[in-house]
């Protein structure tokens, strides 16, 4: 072989080389492209269905590929372009329990699944095939890695206690707990508060007792027939895996200002205040929250509607405090503390099969009442925010009742506590936010419901009400 036909084999060869290097390159750049990892965040306060939800959602995400009809609205699953879906394991947090879940929902009596009382994580890896020209030539599938992390909203009810001294929380607890109906569920704990001098050194086990009935009077805001949602802070309600040790403090009647003398009770409860903000509330936004892309905010509208006036308001008082939490462009505090990329934020009034097509709008519209101005804020920090209705999964049927001679529309199911299936009017919703003359002559009396037979939902998935929507918005522009 000649020096030239060696030079013009080598150049080919390199020429080759080059060719498959740069092939290589643009494949990744396609796949880094098209491959993405998303992190939902879901949260809502107490009975908001939060578990209920997050297992629907992944079962029905699971059944894509061979039940699309289960999500209409998710244009992956709709197109069939869906190639496989599965689990694999947290990698930062305790699992979700979503075996235990589908368990006690797909039992001969089933029964909803108990309430998120901890933060943990459920992750997906969902294969698709993509849909733009490139993507669609040049890669047989792409993945989306969905990391779902379910958490207590109570937690996020603490983020204003970062702003706060203790001596100005202690003021505003003091002042609410003096009014209605707060003044009588506080009685026991505000007696053992004035048989104390905070500026006078406290026994531990004095201490321990004013705790205990400060912990009392929060838990007793949160029973069904009180219905209040604002309690600070949170973990004394929900404490998840934080330290009992760190939960050992309460308000005390001091002037803001003020210094504490050396030893005094109340040096000691604003020490106990500081180590919780700082040992739990900041690792807490820190750790977790900081990693988000999406947030769903789940509210039950209807169980605040159903209880009074004064739930209905702490209620809204509660979701704006938490909105506190997304509103990361004000006064740039919050982004000091952690560096927030939360792009999408999903308002969803949960329990929409239990009232009839007719309200739908109207629930809707209540919602973002209840929301009301932080949104905006939040908006202008270029987030997108959006509002629907779900039933993760639905308990009821559509029916018509004769009421005054004419027909109305009617729900179908079986009332929690019973066993007999029943038509019942549920009333309807007010379109604005209402305000206390509406709860008189009991109004609202919305029912809750027991699961239906769900034995099928292994194979078949579960009927919902715009639970497809919402997994829209908040992934459905990953899949490209």
């Amino acid at each position: 072989m000649t020096l030239a036909d060696s030079l013009v084999t080598w150049s080919k060869g390199a020429l080759g080389q080059l060719v498959d290097a740069a092939g290589r390159q643009a494949l990744a750049v396609v796949r880094e492209g098209v491959n993405r990892k998303v992190r939902v965040g879901v949260t809502g306060l107490a009975r908001s269905g939060k578990t209920v939800l997050t297992t629907a959602l992944v079962h029905n995400l699971l059944l894509a590929r061979s039940r699309p009809e289960l999500m209409p609205f998710l244009e992956v699953a709709e197109q069939r372009r869906v190639i496989d879906v599965r689990q694999s394991a947290p990698r930062r947090r305790r699992p979700f329990p979503f075996d235990a879940a589908i368990d006690l929902l797909t039992r001969t009596e089933p029964v909803w699944p108990p309430q998120t009382s901890d933060i943990s994580e459920l992750r997906l890896e969902i294969d698709y095939r993509p849909k733009t020209f490139i993507a669609r030539n040049l890669l047989d599938h792409a993945t989306v890695t969905l990391v779902i992390v379910d958490y207590p909203g109570e937690w996020l009810l603490d983020l204003p206690l970062l702003r706060r001294s203790f001596a100005g929380w202690s003021a505003e607890v003091l002042a609410a707990a003096e009014r209605p109906p707060r003044d009588r569920l506080s009685a026991e704990w505000r007696r053992k508060l004035a048989a104390l001098d905070p500026g006078r050194p406290a026994p531990e086990d004095a201490i321990l007792a004013l705790v205990a009935a400060y912990k009392a009077f929060l838990v007793s805001c949160r029973r069904p027939e009180v219905g209040l949602s604002l309690v600070q802070p949170g973990r004394f309600v929900l404490p998840g895996d934080t330290d009992p040790a760190l939960l050992g403090f309460c308000p005390l009647p001091v002037a803001p200002g003020v210094p504490a003398p050396r030893g005094s009770l109340q040096a000691e409860m604003a020490r106990r205040y500081d180590a919780y903000c700082d040992q739990v509330v900041r690792p807490f936004y820190r750790d977790h929250f900081r990693y988000f892309d999406r947030q769903a905010v789940l509210v039950d509208l209807l169980t605040a509607l159903n209880t009074s006036y004064e739930a209905f308001i702490d209620g809204r008082d509660a979701l704006r405090q938490i909105l506190e939490s997304f509103d990361y462009g004000k006064a740039g505090w919050l982004r000091s503390l952690i560096d927030l990329r939360i792009g999408k934020v999903l308002f969803a009034a949960t329990k929409a099969d239990h009232i009839t097509v007719n309200q739908y709008n109207n629930l809707r519209l209540l919602l973002q009442a209840m929301v009301g101005e932080p949104v905006a804020e939040i908006a202008e920090e270029g987030a997108k925010v959006a509002y629907q209705l779900v039933a993760a999964i639905k308990s009821t049927r559509n029916a018509t009742l004769r009421f005054h001679g004419q027909t109305v529309e009617a729900l179908q199911g079986v009332p929690a506590g019973e066993s007999e299936e029943r038509v019942l009017y549920p009333g309807e919703i007010p379109g604005s936010f209402p305000d206390a003359d509406l709860w008189r002559g009991e109004r609202f009396r919305f029912i809750d419901f027991r699961p239906p037979n769900l034995a099928e939902a292994k194979r078949q998935g579960f009927r919902s009400i715009n639970l497809d929507q919402a997994l829209t918005f908040l992934i459905g522009d990953c899949f490209k």
